[in-house]
């Protein structure tokens, strides 16, 4: 078991990401195999570090891949949380294939596209591809043109988006963070009441958009207190890591 160490938190109950390892059952070939998972997460707390875009961003970006899990059989790759989950002790199975957490995310794209997910869960999955890319020191702009083709594939097409203020709101995000500033704009001022975000943090980005600055915006820490229930159970904490917080 590995920790991992968050230095862009401080939490009075640990600071640590803690990696595992489990055993799961493809749902595609049926192929048994051991991959890494994430067993510990901190609670969300007011010094957590979110951007705009309302990612929770991560220390290593090991942590985000281990939220996913590629079979070493037939290459399926999607969250972890969707395999099967199986009794064979880890030691005993084949081990998940060694890829680079990038190239990781690269294969649950592919997969999206192979087995018929949804313009959202392709969104989702090539947005935490991008934030992976981030978490990696890289850039993944070819990578967030894919997200903003997905997503707003999703707004257009499914009528009973859940949150589809805050997926707007969203959609002007990655418009302003590939420079295409007036199309952010006019996706900021589509954000109604519903999407739940400060009026403050929605005037700044319009402001950041209107400036010409696409590089990533750290949300202010009462900020952030306004947008997140901070007294979130670590359970409920994952989903932060992995999907911008409008599920």
């Amino acid at each position: 078991m590995e920790l991992v160490k968050d230095t862009l938190e401080s939490n009075p109950a640990g600071n640590s990401y803690k990696l595992g390892e489990v055993t799961l059952m493809c749902p595609k070939c049926q192929q048994i195999f051991a991959t890494a998972c994430v067993d510990e997460i901190p609670v969300l707390n007011p010094l957590a570090r979110i951007e705009a875009d309302l990612h929770r961003v991560l220390p290593d970006a090991a942590i985000r891949a281990a939220m996913i899990a590629t079979c070493p059989n037939c290459t399926y790759t999607w969250w972890t949380e969707s395999f099967i989950p199986n009794d064979t002790v880890p030691l005993m199975a084949i081990d998940a294939p060694s890829i680079d957490p990038v190239k990781k995310f690269g294969h649950a794209i592919l997969s999206s596209r192979m087995y018929g997910a949804t313009n959202l869960e392709k969104a989702q999955i090539a947005l935490n591809a991008y934030y992976c890319a981030r978490d990696s020191f890289q850039s993944g702009e070819k990578i967030l043109q894919i997200a903003k083709e997905e997503l707003r594939n999703a707004i257009e097409t499914e009528p009973y988006l859940k949150n589809r203020s805050r997926h707007i709101y969203l959609m002007a995000e990655i418009y302003r963070l590939s420079g295409e500033f007036h199309e952010a704009v006019k996706f900021y001022f589509q954000v109604d009441r519903s999407a739940l975000l400060p009026q403050e943090l929605l005037d700044h980005q319009i402001r950041q958009a209107k400036l010409g600055n696409a590089k990533p915006v750290t949300i202010p820490n009462h900020i952030v207190k306004q947008i997140y229930d901070l007294r979130i159970s670590a359970d409920r904490a994952a989903r932060f890591l992995f999907m911008s917080a409008v599920a």
